[in-house]
């Protein structure tokens, strides 16, 4: 009789363990397949912006023809002149204007900005179609004219005579046909003086006769984005760009690998010259493995132990953003 009862409580025993192994997994495929059907709605999103950042970029080629600006030529009164600097004073709930002066402003140039007044509409449309996650937009003219929708102070962000050339959302190489027109995604959560907090920024250069002439930008908030996926059952994420730089992390995430959370207000210097904000560099060894493990052999699950805590992570790759989502998971 006792032996029967041993055979059954053994019996029992292999069956909870099963079951307990059998939910584990099952748990972990749920979370892969949460953690990849956000990964495709931030892709489809974010193609979607790309695209058309894009169109944007070929709409504003037309300023630069003689043809278009004859045609569009509008009101210069909402301007004014003053210590060299072109600006718009007033908040009339379209577009901040600046022009440093580091190129004389000549009747061309003013010509020149009050042809871009027509952006405006076009700016008010896209960051509506594209709520919450477009807070802001811009226009850049290599000549050091800048159009930031929505409305901002300019004076109090840009200074008089900079060269808006040496900036580095200008640094684009020149092109051999207007087909070569390459976005570029400023991934890493740099510190946007203009919003006041960190964002990612998407940039499309525009050219006129394969030179560059001036770029069209949108940026992308981490509030926005935390706002937009990263909720519920996705909020315990680590969102990183190809070389390990840290775009979003929430507080606990940062508790889990012993950071510092990043918050909207975190200082550029701090997110630029800390290593802890990049996986690729972190003090925490073991973290550096994981994460090289992720890139080099695509490895989407791995254990690994922290504070003598055995945890779960997981990823996936956003391969046209060369983003990555990172989860960790431990035993409550």
């Amino acid at each position: 009789m006792k032996l029967c009862n041993h055979f059954y409580f053994g019996f029992f025993l292999i069956l909870i363990f099963f079951y307990s192994c059998n939910y584990q997994n099952n748990q972990l495929k749920q979370e892969l397949l949460l953690l990849k059907n956000t990964g495709n709605a931030i892709k489809k999103d974010f193609s979607t912006i790309i695209a058309h950042n894009k169109d944007l970029a070929v709409y504003c080629e037309h300023f630069y023809t003689q043809k278009n600006i004859n045609a569009i030529y509008s009101d210069t009164t909402k301007f004014i002149i003053e210590n060299d600097i072109l600006y718009k004073p007033l908040n009339d709930e379209g577009s901040a204007v600046f022009v440093s002066g580091y190129y004389p402003i000549s009747n061309e140039i003013k010509k020149f900005v009050s042809t871009t007044n027509i952006l405006d509409a076009k700016f008010k449309k896209t960051i509506t179609d594209f709520a919450p996650l477009i807070s802001q937009i811009y226009f850049i003219d290599k000549r050091s004219i800048i159009r930031v929708y929505p409305f901002i102070e300019v004076l109090t962000l840009f200074e008089s005579k900079t060269n808006f050339e040496k900036k580095a959302v200008l640094n684009y190489p020149p092109i051999q046909n207007n087909t070569e027109k390459p976005t570029q995604i400023e991934s890493a959560s740099n510190f946007s003086p203009t919003l006041r907090g960190c964002a990612i920024s998407l940039n499309t250069p525009v050219y006129n006769n394969k030179q560059l002439v001036g770029v069209v930008g949108y940026n992308i908030t981490i509030e926005s984005i935390k706002e937009k996926y990263f909720h519920d059952k996705m909020k315990d994420i680590i969102l990183t760009d190809s070389i390990g730089n840290i775009i979003f992390m929430n507080t606990k995430m940062a508790e889990i690998l012993n950071l510092s959370a990043l918050q909207k207000n975190t200082a550029e210097q701090d997110i630029k010259t800390n290593p802890q904000y990049c996986l690729a560099t972190t003090k925490n060894k073991e973290m550096r493995t994981i994460f090289m493990n992720i890139i080099k052999n695509k490895q989407d699950e791995t254990t690994f132990n922290i504070n003598k805590e055995e945890l779960t992570l997981i990823s996936h790759k956003i391969p046209e953003l060369n983003w990555y989502l990172i989860k960790i998971l431990k035993e409550e």
